[in-house]
């Protein structure tokens, strides 16, 4: 009089029915029971951090947590500046990727994998070539570097859009800009290291102390 279903697929509908078997003949089926499988949440890894190994060895290691959810996942992939980079699914709650080639600026993003598919992303993880802030200073005026109430921004091109992120990734701070100049209200954010990014023709990553 118990039957569990598994391995259904979420954000689907099913309709159940049951039927009996007497001496070996069926029954007509009972009437359905339509069920809805939702999503189950907190899909996405946990807390994506590094480790990076420079200037010798150019790795960077991978660490996070597993999700909260309610089953676990198959494994997980890892993306680097949008593009999966594991040939294998991962396993482990950790991944190197080796003798990486400074491209800017990296961003990294892992995801777990279910039998139903891919969960969201998890938070970002940034690398950021030691040089390119000397770059982002030819195009780009930032200051005062730390801040405590406002940070300038001026820029030689149109900025689109700034956002500010903590070292984990989590945003605090978006805003649609669409000028050369703008200044950033800091005065509400806890003092710490932060990740300012900007899109100005390209995308421009800088280190932001707040104080």
């Amino acid at each position: 009089m118990l039957y569990t279903d598994s391995l259904l697929f979420p954000d689907s509908t099913y309709e159940i029915k049951i039927t009996a078997f007497f001496e070996g003949d069926e029954t007509f089926p009972s009437s359905a029971q339509v069920v809805f499988v939702p999503i189950p949440e907190n899909l996405e890894p946990q807390n994506l951090d590094g480790a990076i190994e420079l200037p010798n060895e150019n790795d960077v290691t991978l660490f996070w947590e597993e999700p909260n959810a309610c089953l676990p996942p198959d494994g997980y992939n890892i993306y680097r500046n949008g593009n999966k980079i594991n040939s294998n699914l991962v396993i482990d709650l950790t991944f190197i990727d080796p003798d990486i080639i400074w491209m800017g600026f990296i961003e990294y993003n892992i995801n777990a994998v279910y039998y139903f598919g891919e969960s969201a992303f998890s938070n970002s993880f940034y690398v950021i070539n030691p040089g390119l802030e000397d770059n982002i200073l030819k195009s780009l005026q930032i200051f005062p570097n730390p801040a405590s109430d406002q940070i300038n921004i001026v820029s030689n091109e149109i900025i689109e859009w700034a956002e500010l992120t903590t070292l984990v990734g989590k945003i605090v701070v978006r805003k649609e800009i669409n000028s050369k100049e703008y200044q950033l209200n800091v005065s509400a954010l806890n003092p710490g290291i932060y990740i300012l990014k900007l899109e100005n023709k390209g995308i421009s990553i800088k280190k932001i102390v707040v104080r």
